[in-house]
């Protein structure tokens, strides 16, 4: 995969590089889209004001990219690689990825230019967060662990121990997750999916799943663990 050169329009999709790996010229500047709050908004009897609430949670947005154009020769393998779902990576945010389908909500014309090029549009559905491209790992020991969260809003991350048997304790703020009768060796933890999975068979849980609020933070550690390790998941607008 190439770096992308930020003063160039271009995208990463499917870990290919548009303009290096399938010859895509962009004519125009690519946005930075920020995702919208998804509000709830309710009306009150009597008011002439609207009360709206909001539950942490963001709403998916097209992320069109005009006036494209390929080498005729391109077309056949253009078509195939825009087709799907996959990370994308754009020239403006070059060390963030967000989650994507491509062409979802329409067809997707190819106009034939004197049989030189083709010239089109491109438009992905893209879920509303962006996560960090190699985001590194945090040793995590038992007791208190200092941690830091660099993104926008909370994460839910994903934790990998090394456990000696028996119930492992994690805590952060308000939320307080107990995994119950764990047997000795590797275990997952997956905050987001709400999974914990040792020996490819689901544990039982009690608390509430972690959530790591922006900037520094504690993550205590109680039971018998010899290492373990945390994957931040850091969340961007």
């Amino acid at each position: 995969m190439i770096l992308l050169d930020r003063y160039t329009p271009n995208f990463i999709w499917k870990n290919e590089n548009a303009l290096v790996d399938h010859g895509l010229v962009i004519e125009q500047e690519l946005p930075y889209v920020v995702s919208k709050r998804k509000y709830e908004e309710m009306s009150v009897l009597g008011s002439n004001r609207i009360l709206h609430e909001w539950f942490e949670d963001y709403e998916p947005y097209d992320f069109e990219i005009p006036n494209v154009s390929i080498p005729y020769e391109n077309l056949a393998e253009v078509k195939q690689w825009l087709l799907g779902e996959s990370t994308l990576i754009t020239h403006n945010d070059p060390d963030k990825y967000c989650h994507a389908i491509c062409n979802m909500s329409k067809e997707q014309p190819y106009q034939n230019e004197w049989g030189v090029f083709y010239t089109f549009s491109i438009v992905f559905r893209c879920d509303p967060l962006k996560y960090r491209v190699n985001e590194p790992e945090i040793v995590l020991n038992r007791g208190e662990n200092i941690v830091t969260n660099h993104g926008d809003d909370k994460s839910a991350p994903f934790f990998v121990f090394e456990s000696g048997g028996g119930d492992i304790v994690l805590e952060c703020n308000e939320y307080k997750l107990t995994v119950l009768n764990t047997l000795k060796g590797t275990m997952t933890i997956d905050t987001e999916l709400a999974m914990c999975v040792q020996n490819d068979v689901q544990l039982r849980t009690k608390g509430r799943w972690l959530r790591v609020k922006q900037g520094d933070q504690i993550i205590k550690v109680t039971g018998n663990i010899t290492s373990g390790k945390i994957q931040m998941r850091g969340v961007y607008l």
